[in-house]
């Protein structure tokens, strides 16, 4: 990752939503800032708690962190902005692309 990220413009941001599936642009329910947010549905308290701890491995990994909600026993939302510039950025879209291959 290079040292600081910069900030996409509202298009850039639009191209980049339009390559994923299910993410969209949103406000962060922690922040406020805009961020690109999904969510996600499973059987069970159990399974949810396994992809969030695999979104926990991959972020770690990436040196990149979301935002994660769990707001239900099945249910969670995931919020990625670049805290750093309070914005959306270039590294929000790769994490967003390697929490969607787990």
């Amino acid at each position: 990752m290079e040292e600081k990220p910069k900030k996409l413009t509202d298009q850039e941001v639009q191209e980049r939503l339009s390559k994923l599936k299910g993410w969209k642009l949103d406000k962060s329910k922690m922040t406020g800032f805009p961020a690109i947010t999904k969510n996600f549905w499973f059987k069970d308290f159990k399974e949810t708690l396994t992809f969030v701890n695999k979104v926990g491995e991959v972020a770690e990994n990436y040196g990149h962190h979301p935002d994660i909600m769990l707001y239900m026993y099945n249910a969670l939302r995931i919020d990625i902005f670049t805290h750093a510039i309070q914005a959306i950025s270039e590294w929000d879209f790769e994490l967003a692309e390697l929490i969607d291959k787990i």
